[in-house]
């Protein structure tokens, strides 16, 4: 039994582009319909390779059609994409691993199939920024999410916690409202309970997305916590 905490950013939510997800390249993100080997990963700055100041090795972590964890490190190769061997299904996160004298990566580091990106290690961050996630195959209780504005001084936003099984639709399973004014926000299910929350079986897909938004360039960051082989 062990606890997910996934946790990401939107560093520029505008009022005609909502509804946004909460990633590090904004939009709605793209789920596969099937698991693929073509993956790969590249740099939009050369540092960022085997011998450079930058990232010099990523680690890729998501999981295959059967909801198994699958985890891939490659090294990186700058601008040039680095092909993946494993078949993912879903990546739901990536982190730098190997680095140069710069300490972190130089660019943004996309995980992506041809133009379609699935996860980016942002310039300087050092790890995906994505409340995005798929269960495991043992299941799993949604035990709590959280949310803040930032960048706005009087801009508010509608966040949807949104989960969706396997073959099924998109359900809202709770939603609040924001405002830079008021703080931080978190709400925990069935606390203090190990065994009580949202129940999401393997396969789930569970996401934050920013419903609406007040203003333009508002940011918003967000995440939730899932325990995972609770039974």
């Amino acid at each position: 039994m062990g606890m997910v905490h996934k946790f990401g950013a939107n560093d520029d939510v505008d009022t005609g582009s909502d509804p946004e997800d909460i990633w590090d390249v904004g939009g709605l993100y793209s789920f596969l319909s099937a698991a693929s080997t073509s993956f790969e990963v590249s740099s939009d700055d050369a540092n960022d390779t085997a011998a450079g100041s930058g990232a010099q090795s990523v680690c890729v972590v998501g999981c295959d059609e059967n909801y198994q964890q699958v985890t891939e490190t490659v090294a990186t190769n700058g601008v040039t994409p680095v092909s993946l061997s494993s078949s993912f299904y879903r990546v739901f996160r990536a982190y730098v691993i190997d680095v140069g004298a710069g300490g972190v990566n130089a660019g943004n580091i996309d995980i992506a199939i041809g133009a379609t990106v699935y996860a980016r290690i942002s310039a300087g961050k050092g790890q995906t920024l994505m409340a995005i996630y798929t269960v495991s195959e043992k299941g799993g209780l949604l035990k709590n999410y959280h949310a803040s504005l930032a960048r706005q001084s009087n801009g508010a936003a509608t966040i949807d916690l949104m989960t969706r099984e396997p073959g099924k639709s998109w359900r809202v399973r709770d939603e609040v409202g924001l405002h830079s004014s008021g703080g931080p926000w978190s709400y925990d299910f069935g606390e203090p309970s190990d065994q009580e929350g949202i129940v999401l079986p393997a396969g789930t897909d569970v996401k934050l997305t920013v419903a609406e938004v007040t203003a333009n360039n508002t940011t918003v960051a967000a995440g939730f916590k899932i325990r995972e082989h609770y039974r």
